[in-house]
């Protein structure tokens, strides 16, 4: 089943009914946060989350990702398996603690990436009657980067020294998967000869080495065993700012019955952005006679969420060196506007942040990196001041309601990375797939200001590209009406569209 449930409609209110009504659920989100959030809503549900968010009972300092019973594979005292005593939360690893609750639970909610392992390859947890997948526009792409196989030239030199020459890389570059599955085999040796190494020199110092040793190994086997299933569909590909190689699936249709969708009787797939649900059903590698459509509009009054879409600066690529500073004046003159509110500038890019960052020199301004990003929201979110975020990834996934988020700017059109290959080449198959991708990305940015029925936001979209994109042919039948509506300016195209 599928249901487009416009934001403001109680997604979560409704998936926590039909577990209640199950006899056993899964409900999944792409991220911890929204875990939380349903926690907090519905006090029955058990969380259940991956090892690296607990202390290891065993070592001080160091995550149950790197405890005992990954690094030396020992039946820890504080876990599950043969136990006589009662399991309490004292006398209990807090990893397993929680997952011994999860899975004497009736509705169990987690994130994408730690079920997709449970599932496939711990296997703790069974079958149940209903899975419900929250945000569900992300299932694609998130099973894309489960998929993915990644080896750090510097790891391999540093575990394996194993020089990835360049010549190397063209020949994984130019071959067909037989050849991928030697070098992986080859790589994977390697790491069991490494891991035997470590374990023999028995210090305690070694145990984050060991840890990630297990994990590379595991994730060759993972691999290898998927690129069989549909070798034809996978790339490879070369991430030269990182130095990484990096084996991708272009599509992920032939994997999710096995890997997900069998794991319940029924699944459910909530989104207020899926955007044509026949395409959606189509990548999933789901029968259109197997999916029931429902659809509900949003009962928020679009008067509250505007759009101004400015004319002036094309920061396409062949433009953006030169009408990128111009913009900057029209940057401060937004701010200015919304001097006493908070905000959010959506960049798209590191650059774009960087850049208005360094021209732009006003102390509201605050951003993140990898490792922050929850610190910083959790700042932006206390303070009393009238902070605006500048970010190239806050586009979903983070509730701002009320004041906390006033306007915002789309600063660049969000179109997927055309010099990424894995997205290059799925365009190449499949054209509709890079539009929906982009029309996407732009509700879903929309969508961040406008959290309740009486809240309200403003957005302003500085690329001259706007207005033009979404009368394109893709563009136009994929965004929902509501978002065309919002847009200042609009009304006439969508009389025009009416007669069409």
């Amino acid at each position: 089943m599928y249901w487009r449930l416009g934001t403001g409609t109680g997604k979560s209110a409704i998936a926590a009914t039909l577990s209640n009504m199950s006899e056993s659920s899964y409900i999944l989100t792409i991220t911890k946060q929204l875990q939380d959030q349903y926690l907090r809503d519905f006090k029955d549900f058990r969380v259940v989350k991956g090892r690296a968010n607990f202390n290891c009972q065993n070592y001080l300092n160091q995550s149950c990702s790197e405890g005992k019973c990954i690094t030396e594979g020992i039946d820890c005292k504080f876990s599950l398996k043969n136990r006589e005593n009662e399991i309490r939360r004292d006398n209990t690893c807090p990893y397993y603690y929680q997952k011994y609750l999860a899975l004497n639970s009736k509705t169990v909610i987690s994130n994408y990436y730690y079920m997709f392992l449970e599932l496939n390859y711990v296997k703790d947890f069974e079958k149940r009657e209903l899975l419900i997948f929250d945000e569900a526009h992300n299932l694609e792409s998130t099973l894309m980067d489960e998929l993915t196989l990644e080896f750090s030239k510097g790891d391999l030199k540093e575990y394996l020294n194993y020089n990835l020459t360049y010549e190397k890389i063209d020949e994984l570059n130019n071959s067909k998967y037989t050849n991928w599955i030697d070098f992986i085999n080859e790589i994977k040796q390697g790491y069991i000869e490494e891991l035997e190494k470590l374990e023999s020199l028995n210090k305690i110092e070694l145990i984050e080495k060991i840890a990630f040793v297990r994990h590379q190994i595991g994730d060759c086997n993972r691999f290898i065993d998927n690129l069989t299933l549909d070798p034809e569909t996978w790339i490879f590909d070369w991430d030269e700012d990182n130095q990484i190689a990096q084996f991708k699936p272009l599509k992920i249709n032939n994997y999710t019955r096995t890997t997900l969708f069998d794991y319940a009787d029924v699944c459910i797939f909530m989104s207020a952005t899926i955007l044509d649900w026949k395409l959606f059903s189509k990548w999933l590698g789901i029968p259109e006679d197997k999916i029931y459509a429902i659809r509900r509009k949003s009962p928020f009054d679009i008067k509250n969420n505007p759009i101004t879409a400015f004319e002036d600066y094309n920061l396409s690529r062949s433009f953006i060196k030169a009408n990128a500073p111009r913009s900057i004046k029209t940057i401060d003159e937004i701010l200015n506007k919304h001097k006493n509110e908070k905000g959010i500038i959506h960049t798209v890019s590191l650059k774009c942040r960087d850049l208005i960052m360094d021209k732009l020199d006003n102390p509201r301004l605050i951003t993140h990196d990898k490792e922050n990003k929850t610190e910083v929201i959790e700042k932006f979110i206390k303070s009393d001041e009238p902070l605006v975020l500048i970010s190239p990834s806050m586009g979903e996934g983070v509730d701002l309601p009320g004041d906390l988020c006033r306007f915002q700017i789309i600063y660049k059109l969000p179109f997927p990375d055309w010099g990424d290959k894995q997205i290059n080449q799925r365009t190449g198959i499949d054209r509709e797939w890079y539009d929906y991708k982009t029309c996407l990305n732009l509700v879903q940015t929309h969508g961040r200001g406008m959290r309740y029925l009486d809240d309200y936001c403003h957005t302003y979209v500085i690329d001259n590209r706007f207005k033009s994109y979404i009368k394109e042919s893709y563009p136009r039948n994929f965004l929902p009406d509501r978002f065309r509506e919002s847009i200042k300016g609009m009304e006439i195209d969508l009389e025009e569209k009416n007669r069409l």
